[in-house]
């Protein structure tokens, strides 16, 4: 009778542990790893958010924000990231740019994962291109209030090749796109300078062939730099969500794995 009154207590402290987990901040580790193959596309510095379902980052088929315009074309998420915090919300940026096969970790505190903070979304400029990026459209998409139950599983996004956009605000032309300083081969290009090529006027598209229509396309492209030029057809990036337990809680976890243990010794024997 004693060992179930035990078992009670640890559940009950665990229950009382999740719930006022669930209404306090949680601490959340963003991990994002390019997952191009050598030679592929690079990231820019990602930018990721935490709100309350009534941010939209673009439409497609809609002209791009001048927020999102900075961020396709010159990987700059400071506009972004203004524009977002006229809210109250959490965001940060993540650091790049990020080569195939690489990863970058960033820690927030989100104050209220099951309301004000409850949808995650991010943003990168994808290079070697003039605007192209990555982003989820649907805001509602990630939502993140899981996160809040004890030993929760990770939230793990895949970013597929055939989801990159262009943004349609600036001209595709070798000679001016951002990153040709960056992919070693390609020449100088823009660097990540601001409005170095022409505006196009156009509209956010999902990208159906990578480099079909760029201006100045060296030569040997396609030779030299395969992983580049079909990128559409792989990986681009893993997001995962991890939620980090407060000490108080990973040691509830281990009070109750030890009790649990040492109980079924005492039993077995």
């Amino acid at each position: 009778m004693k060992n179930a009154r035990s078992i009670v207590y640890v559940v009950a402290v665990a229950g009382v542990l999740v719930l006022s987990q669930a209404a306090t901040a949680v601490q959340i580790e963003v991990s994002i790893t390019n997952t191009a193959p050598a030679g592929g596309v690079y990231l820019t510095p990602v930018w990721v958010g935490f709100h309350d379902g009534n941010f939209d980052s673009y439409d497609s088929g809609a002209a791009a924000s001048g927020e999102l315009e900075r961020l396709a074309e010159d990987g700059n998420t400071a506009p972004l990231s203004a524009s977002f915090l006229s809210g109250t919300r959490v965001d940060g940026t993540m650091p790049g740019p990020l080569p195939p096969r690489s990863t970058a970790t960033a820690k927030f505190t989100v104050s209220d994962p099951t309301s004000d903070h409850q949808y995650f979304s991010y943003a990168s400029m994808v290079l070697l291109s003039n605007d192209y990026f990555i982003a989820n459209d649907n805001p509602l998409a990630v939502d993140i209030s899981s996160l809040t139950t004890l030993g929760a599983t990770p939230i793990v996004i895949t970013v597929l090749g055939n989801q990159v956009n262009d943004a349609g605000t600036e001209v595709n032309d070798f000679d001016t796109s951002a990153g040709g300083g960056v992919i070693t081969g390609l020449g100088a290009g823009q660097g990540m300078n601001a409005n170095v090529g022409a505006d196009q006027g156009g509209v956010v598209t999902l990208v159906t062939d990578p480099y079909l229509g760029f201006l100045n396309t060296p030569g040997d492209f396609a030779t030299n730099f395969p992983n580049l030029v079909g990128f559409n057809s792989g990986g681009i990036a893993t997001i995962t969500l991890t939620v980090i337990p407060e000490p108080a809680s990973a040691l509830l976890l281990g009070t109750a794995a030890a009790f649990m243990f040492t109980r079924r010794r005492r039993q077995a024997g």
